[in-house]
């Protein structure tokens, strides 16, 4: 893996299984099947403003070749590789290894605030629209007196499906499979769905986007869909 650049340290993404309307747009389970989840989450994310980036290491802008900084599995004149080539260009200090690397690490703190019910986390990490659905979400759970207990065991894979550049904002799709421990607990501490004993493996695809002329290095989650 190459050297992760500073800009790229901040995802938002997503807690898949939040109410009923969004389970159909998230990943598709293999492994323990049941009444689909509101959520899923990692390790509790500090709820601090500071703590919200993920530290990387500080690299200075580049003057490499865009191509050089596109994995190694892409071609660079694939739609895909295309795309990660502009963002590279309009991008001097962009790698999708840094970006993917930032992606993993993302994908356990989001999921752990939306888990713990930590909105202040969530909140600059979402796009509005998701923000809204998540924040409704919580708010069910705690209605309904629900607790859930997650566990990534781990990432097996991240891969970029699409990558565009419109002006100066950056779009790229990746899709993550991950092995977890989900377990969702009613009021009484009766499992409602999961098996604290069992692995499943999960896949969601993400949306994210960063305006590159913004100070702002945060990527935010736009839209999520279900593999294909």
């Amino acid at each position: 893996m190459g050297g992760i650049p500073v800009d790229i340290i901040l995802f938002a993404l997503l807690a898949a299984f939040l109410v009923l309307r969004l389970r159909s747009k998230l990943g598709d389970r293999s492994g323990h099947e049941g009444d689909p989840q509101p959520g899923f989450g990692r390790k509790k994310a500090d709820p601090s403003d500071n703590d919200n980036v993920i530290a990387l290491p500080d690299r200075k802008t580049t003057d490499a070749d865009p191509a050089d900084r596109l994995p190694q599995n892409i071609d660079d004149s694939s739609p895909v590789g295309a795309g990660l080539t502009r963002i590279a260009i309009a991008d001097g200090s962009f790698s999708a290894d840094g970006f993917l690397e930032g992606a993993r690490a993302a994908f356990e703190m989001i999921v752990g605030a939306f888990a713990n019910s930590d909105t202040k986390t969530l909140k600059p990490l979402l796009s509005d629209d998701l923000f809204e659905s998540f924040s409704s979400a919580i708010e069910a759970r705690r209605e309904a007196g629900e607790r859930i207990e997650e566990q990534v065991i781990g990432i097996n894979r991240t891969d970029i499906l699409e990558a565009q550049l419109n002006d100066s904002v950056a779009r790229i799709t990746v899709e993550i499979e991950s092995e977890q421990v989900n377990v969702t607990y009613d009021t009484a501490g009766e499992v409602l769905d999961g098996d604290p004993n069992k692995v499943v493996k999960l896949v969601d695809v993400w949306s994210f986007e960063r305006d590159l002329k913004s100070s702002d290095p945060t990527w935010q989650l736009v839209d999520t869909a279900a593999p294909e």
